[in-house]
Formats: C-alpha cells, structure tokens, sequence
C-alpha cells in the first residue's frame, strides 16, 4: 500500500511475519508526531519503523522511541537525507555497515 498525506510520502509494507512502515516525514521533532506514530502503529501494527529525512538528533530520537514503544533505534544524520530506523524486540537487526 502507498500513501500520501499531505505531500509526505508513507508505505506500509506488510510481509509474512512482519510489518514495515517508511514515512518520508522531513522533521520527526515535532510534539504532533509520537502520537500520530502511535496511532498509526495501533491501526497497522507495523513492528518496524523506517523515518526518512527525521531532521533530529541522537537524543531526540532516542526520545521519541521511547515514546513509541520501539526498544531499539539506529540513526544516520546527514544534512540532505537520513534516516531513523526503529523496532521492537523480537527482531535481531544488525548494522553491518552504513554510509551518509
């Protein structure tokens, strides 16, 4: 399924054993967004969230998967893309190697 609300780009990818949202959102810092993320999770129970252009820091986004529920966060800051990948415990995720 693809979305698009409000000029933002958001997928939803739903595999056999596990959900996968993208959200192209340019600016996760902003108080609206855990909410309207929690939300979304209850509706689509996606285990895994993919945040591209987050514009926060290490901090703020460790904040936010806080907020969210997820256990785990891994974020590549760049000043014209990045991305924030979080998910819940019952993947094993590793980064093997990433670059900005």
């Amino acid at each position: 399924m693809v979305f698009l609300l409000s000029f933002f780009l958001i997928f939803f990818m739903e595999f056999k054993n596990c959900n996968v949202f993208c959200w192209n959102v340019k600016g996760a810092g902003c108080n609206e967004f855990p909410s309207l993320i929690r939300d979304l999770k209850l509706k689509y129970r996606f285990q895994i969230l993919v945040v591209i252009e987050p514009h926060i820091s290490e901090t703020s986004a460790d904040k936010v998967r806080r907020k969210l529920g997820f256990v785990h966060n891994f974020l590549v800051e760049d000043e014209g893309f990045g991305y924030c990948l979080m998910w819940d415990d019952v993947f094993k995720i590793s980064i093997i190697n990433y670059d900005t």
